[in-house]
């Protein structure tokens, strides 16, 4: 049976809510480096929810950038535009990559379409001292309607489905398990991620660059740190990174176009939930019947099945 971790959904919401609140090569200046700082540093955590914030003190100017942030993501509606994906494996020595359109509309919806580029170069593409095998990804969907996410590999016509609770709908997503960074308020992101300036920030050169590691349980054990490259005029993304928690696994998105949207989406919205015929489905996550039923967190209930490493979680 097909098996897949709530990770995936992380990833891609986290990339969804920079958007909300990357052909370029890896030898660009504008690229986040895949050797981040202060990696094996050690983060502190949090297992309850907002509480007395762990970063007494934030770095000089972040607070005022958080609250711009805020404010230019207070003002996005709908948005839609294209990226390109590297997923590296620094065990398996595997690059793979995708190109994509994406689409937002808030407070809770999101689309990523992933797709196999065109060209994949046969020589291996070494980064630092690793030479990776590069290979094109399989088709894929992710899909967030606002009541549930869906997804889908378009190459094996199968999907999953995750039902959201309804207490973590619209504007509450920001409470979800899903790191919606996207219209997340200053002082929540605060109290949720210890923050950082990267080495690339240059906010005078247009470059505004934030190292964030989640402080919540839930998220820690799904990715240990994420970077973001923001345009410093409009505070959209150009590039995000994400680490897994290994170690040993790193995700690339940069974004090579981000088009405002200002009218519906019509004549056909790219949010739908409804899946053809065709298409199997292999997983579907219920939501809780109610409040009571969600673990710490807020995290949603998942099924183990087998032996899952610890730090990992898995969903069936």
């Amino acid at each position: 049976m097909n098996r897949w971790t709530i990770s995936r959904l992380a990833g891609w919401s986290l990339v969804h809510g920079c958007l909300l609140a990357m052909s370029v090569t890896f030898a660009q200046e504008a690229t986040i480096p895949r050797v981040a700082n202060n990696a094996g540093a050690p983060i502190p955590s949090r297992t309850g929810g907002a509480a007395t914030p762990v970063q007494s003190q934030l770095p000089p100017g972040m607070a005022a950038l958080l609250q711009t942030w805020e404010q230019h993501s207070a003002s996005v509606n709908r948005l839609e535009g294209s990226f390109e994906r590297y997923d590296y494996d620094s065990v398996f020595r595997v690059e793979k990559r995708a190109i994509g359109n994406y689409y937002f509309e808030a407070p809770d919806k999101g689309r990523m379409d992933f797709l196999k580029p065109k060209e994949i170069p046969q020589e291996p593409h070494q980064v630092g001292d690793i030479k990776y095998q590069v290979q094109a990804d399989y088709n894929q969907s992710w899909i967030c309607t606002g009541d549930l996410i869906l997804d889908i590999n378009h190459d094996e016509k199968t999907y999953n489905r995750v039902q959201i609770p309804p207490e973590f709908r619209g504007e509450n997503i920001v409470n979800s398990p899903l790191p919606f960074l996207f219209g997340m308020k200053a002082k929540v992101i605060q109290e949720r991620y210890l923050l950082a300036f990267g080495s690339m920030h240059d906010p005078a050169n247009g470059r505004v660059h934030i190292v964030a590691a989640p402080l919540m349980e839930a998220q820690r054990r799904e990715y240990r740190r994420a970077e973001v490259l923001l345009d410093a005029k409009t505070y959209l993304p150009t590039a995000v990174k994400l680490f897994g928690t290994s170690g040993s696994k790193e995700t690339v998105y940069v974004f090579t176009k981000h088009d405002p949207r200002r009218l519906p989406w019509v004549p056909t919205s790219p949010f739908r939930g409804s899946m053809p015929n065709s298409y199997k489905l292999l997983d579907d996550i219920a939501a809780p019947q109610q409040q009571g039923a969600m673990i710490p967190n807020g995290q949603l209930p998942r099924v183990a099945e087998g032996d899952v490493p610890p730090g990992r979680t898995q969903i069936r």
